[in-house]
């Protein structure tokens, strides 16, 4: 016998007890090995114990859905997020909100999920959610908003601002980021309307976006600009794959350089 007490081989493993105390490795075994006898030796009970369980919490026959109904419901209700924590008055959407609904006095907006929220009203408009003219109108709200009065820098927006003014909030960077997630809403708004009013606001905004000064005369994107100074956090990621990424975004490369 050796002195982990086994005999000759060609690895040694200690026992589980040495006489002072439990080896680490003799309690991870233990503990696997109770982990897997658990469901045997509980089967039984815990099978019972599911079967009331499920016998107490039948769901009521008007509560249960169809596949469709269940995303209907799904769709409809993230629709009442961007429609309700948008400010009336500007469009702007909310951060996050409280989840249990009751009234956010926070004032923070966050110009990506403004940017879904554009996206959420053409898909509530095309599903007949709200009368379509209170839809369009808030569209337009939204649009004129960020061309009129949204702080921006040549024409990237900063990332989060105050639902109500506009105005930059929390030192917050300018994000090509979530400029470009805005521009995807703009977009779909513009191509899905089609009203005059609405593609006039949404090119407008489209084409103030300087590109070139993102690059700070390089071949890749900043990824923001605070007090003065463009961010260069990813300058390895090459020319290539930036283009790849502003193409799905659906901006244009040619308000870019050719050369990338």
């Amino acid at each position: 016998m050796d002195k982990f007490g086994q005999g000759k081989s060609s690895r040694a493993e200690p026992l589980g007890f040495r006489g002072k105390g439990w080896t680490r490795r003799g309690m991870l075994s233990l503990m696997a090995k109770g982990a897997l006898a658990w469901p045997l030796l509980t089967k039984g009970s815990l099978f019972a114990a599911t079967a009331r369980l499920a016998q107490q919490s039948k769901i009521p026959p008007e509560w249960q859905l169809t596949d469709d109904e269940l995303l209907e419901e799904i769709v409809s209700r993230a629709f009442l997020f961007f429609w309700n924590e948008a400010g009336p008055k500007t469009g702007l959407v909310r951060d996050r909100a409280l989840a249990d609904g009751t009234p956010d006095n926070r004032k923070t907006a966050s110009i990506a999920a403004t940017g879904f929220g554009l996206g959420a009203l053409c898909i509530a408009h095309k599903r007949g959610y709200l009368p379509s003219h209170q839809i369009s109108g808030r569209v337009y709200t939204t649009l004129n908003f960020l061309l009129k009065h949204v702080d921006h820098e040549n024409g990237f927006f900063y990332h989060f601002i105050d639902l109500n003014t506009g105005k930059r909030v929390h030192y917050s960077e300018v994000s090509p980021i979530d400029t470009t997630i805005l521009l995807c809403g703009i977009l779909m708004a513009r191509e899905y309307f089609n009203n005059a009013g609405i593609t006039q606001l949404a090119d407008a905004l489209y084409r103030r976006v300087n590109w070139r000064w993102m690059l700070n005369g390089g071949r890749t994107f900043a990824m923001g600009w605070t007090l003065g100074h463009l961010l260069r956090v990813d300058d390895d990621v090459s020319a290539g794959h930036r283009r790849a990424r502003v193409q799905h975004s659906g901006v244009g490369v040619e308000c870019v350089l050719a050369s990338l």
